[in-house]
């Protein structure tokens, strides 16, 4: 069965670039664009509370 992605958060602690629905998921749910996500991967490593903490001070 295909799961739908459009409208669903993502879970876990880590993000993973590679997925496309993660990163569209994530993209969506911190509110940010690709390129924002992956330079605060590329910063604070893909754990989902510490990029969320790099995007909410920077």
């Amino acid at each position: 069965m295909h799961e739908d992605h459009t409208t669903t958060k993502p879970e876990g602690a880590w993000i993973h670039l590679e997925l496309e629905h993660e990163l569209r998921d994530w993209t969506w749910a911190l509110e940010c664009s690709e390129d924002r996500l992956r330079e605060a991967v590329a910063a604070v490593g893909n754990g989902a509370v510490q990029v969320r903490e790099y995007l909410e001070h920077r």
